[in-house]
């Protein structure tokens, strides 16, 4: 018989496994309207993928080390709260009115599109 515990220890990792690949499958799907609204080629769009990409994979090993260091439990719930948190923030990045702002103080809210992409590896 399976216990409680068990059992919601499985769905929370199947829960974490699909919040990867969500956030997987909607930055490639949403390549061809980024480069439209971007106005850039899909070569330069592959790149910021490509970029996205390795971003995620340095963070495998540190996250490893990470839990290694101050336990599993804290470093996933971490992970959690800045992959919301920055989810959040992408997300209020939009309902700014868009090409008013310089392009150096856009560049912190650039930033934290890599945050959930990061976090959501050590998931």
């Amino acid at each position: 018989m399976i216990t409680p515990k068990i059992r919601n220890t499985a769905l929370l990792v199947a829960g974490c496994y699909f919040m990867e690949n969500l956030d997987s499958t909607i930055v490639t799907t949403a390549v061809p309207a980024m480069s439209r609204a971007l106005h850039v080629s899909s070569a330069q769009m592959g790149l910021i993928v490509t970029a996205y990409m390795v971003t995620l994979a340095v963070f495998i090993p540190i996250s490893g080390w990470l839990a290694e260091r101050f336990g599993t439990r804290p470093v996933f719930l971490s992970a959690i709260a800045v992959f919301t948190l920055a989810s959040v923030a992408c997300a209020m990045r939009w309902r700014r009115p868009r090409r008013t702002l310089p392009l150096p103080s856009a560049l912190p809210w650039q930033r934290w599109r890599c945050a959930p992409g990061s976090r959501s590896r050590m998931l």
